[in-house]
């Protein structure tokens, strides 16, 4: 699910995706020179991942440049015009991963060629976390009568954070630091007479 917010001085997107458990293996390939084709579109509901986040930014030139214009269609630009824009974001990863719910599955298909699954794969629960702060520019473009084509981009400085579970109790945990440069890009196409009014949008 994804819910966007304008106003005139602030933006704000917020967004929740969790994928279902019924994924089914494709294209095997662990190692050893074997043939896995019986592993092959085999049913496998022991993995799950979910985002969650949100970006909030704050828009400089808010009394000529109109956000709401492009992305909520609650207002109207009439004139071309442009904003810079600041914010800040967070977003979190996390992959639930049931390793000894496959190897079961690879032991029962493969029987005595059966292998061990590699220790990279030994996990159960990765959580990667990522704060940013961003800056970019934004413009709205009034290219005809009711028209508007719109758009921003904000470059990033994300720090990402990633900790997890493995089967080994003993490296039970482990971090990562890091300091990233994202991109975070946001366009929209909009028709809009005061009465009605269509268009489309994305964000990257």
């Amino acid at each position: 699910s994804y819910l966007s917010i304008y106003s005139s001085q602030i933006g704000v997107d917020l967004f929740y995706h969790r994928t279902a458990r019924d994924f089914k293996l494709r294209d095997v390939n662990l190692g050893y020179q074997q043939d896995y084709s019986v592993l092959n579109n085999v049913s496998f509901d022991g993995f799950t991942t979910d985002i969650t986040g949100f970006n909030i930014y704050y828009i400089f030139n808010h009394g000529k440049f109109s956000y709401p214009a492009a992305f909520s269609q609650s207002t109207i630009q009439k004139i071309s015009c442009g904003s810079w824009l600041a914010g800040f974001g967070y977003t979190r990863n996390s992959i639930d991963f049931d390793h000894e719910q496959l190897q079961a599955v690879i032991n029962e298909r493969m029987g005595t060629k059966s292998v061990e699954l590699d220790s990279a794969l030994q996990f159960r629960n990765i959580k990667y976390i990522d704060f940013s702060l961003s800056g970019g520019y934004a413009y709205n473009w009034v290219f005809a009568r009711n028209w508007l084509l719109g758009g921003s981009v904000q470059v990033a400085a994300s720090h990402k954070r990633s900790t997890g579970e493995m089967s080994d109790k003993k490296s039970r945990g482990f971090s990562i630091h890091n300091l990233n440069i994202d991109g975070i890009g946001r366009f929209a196409l909009v028709y809009n007479n005061m009465k009605w009014y269509a268009g489309c949008s994305m964000v990257i």
